[in-house]
């Protein structure tokens, strides 16, 4: 039996096949499967090409607002500074306070170990306009007798590299009563440099004539207001030195 075949327009068609519709010809949303798919491809111009948008307008700062803003930052770090100072200059304080008490102790144990005298001598700066002395060195030596001639003057041997107290710091004279005290000697028939002795069974020479001999360590800007000094007290029997902050 032969297929059944359409017919258009009254006219039988010349290929009995192509007038066939195939079963699965027709999708099942209703579209035809073989239909010509639209070309979505991109022109072949537009490739490599990007898109160009619009740029949007920046607006630059003026010349006041820079002004402004230099000044604000200005302002900040000013006010950032001062503690930031006043934390540095106190440890260069501590620092120094603490460099001095070990000198002191250095020397006590040199006189008891080596069994001779060591001296801690006190260099002050030219007085100023107020005839304050403001002691800015300590030197540590040790006396030795000559040998050929006991009645000889003894020769002072550097034990230590001298202390030197970099500015502003510095030993105050009024506010020290170590250097007020008799047992403290001027060296060279000079008022300055003053210096004291360490015996070598530990006292010093400063034993009996003050109970609490002190040195104290100020900044300079610190000097007539004796803000947060550093104290370094010894015991003239034994020479034991105590570090502290008033």
């Amino acid at each position: 039996m032969e297929p059944l075949t359409l017919i258009l327009s009254g006219q039988k068609s010349a290929n009995p096949r192509s007038a066939r519709v195939p079963p699965a010809s027709i999708s099942e949303s209703g579209q035809d499967a073989h239909a010509p798919v639209k070309d979505v491809s991109v022109p072949p111009a537009w490739i490599g090409k990007r898109a160009r948008c619009p740029r949007s307008r920046q607006e630059a700062f003026s010349l006041v607002e820079i002004l402004v803003v230099i000044a604000i930052m200005a302002v900040l770090v000013g006010l950032a500074m001062v503690p930031i100072r006043s934390v540095t200059n106190s440890y260069q304080l501590a620092d120094y306070g603490q460099r001095l008490a070990s000198l002191i102790e250095q020397a006590r144990m040199h006189a008891t170990t080596t069994q001779r005298v060591t001296l801690l001598r006190f260099i002050s700066e030219p007085a100023g306009e107020d005839g304050a002395v403001q002691v800015t060195s300590v030197g540590l030596y040790e006396i030795v007798p000559s040998r050929t001639d006991p009645t000889a003057q003894p020769s002072t041997n550097p034990i230590a590299r001298v202390l030197r107290l970099q500015e502003p710091v510095f030993i105050s004279q009024e506010k020290s009563s170590a250097v007020h005290n008799s047992g403290m000697v001027s060296s060279g028939g000079a008022d300055w440099p003053k210096e004291f002795y360490i015996y070598p069974d530990g006292s010093s020479s400063l034993a009996g004539e003050s109970p609490n001999p002190h040195f104290t360590l100020l900044m300079r800007r610190d000097e007539d207001k004796l803000n947060n000094p550093v104290v370094v007290s010894l015991d003239p029997l034994t020479t034991r030195v105590t570090l502290f902050r008033k």
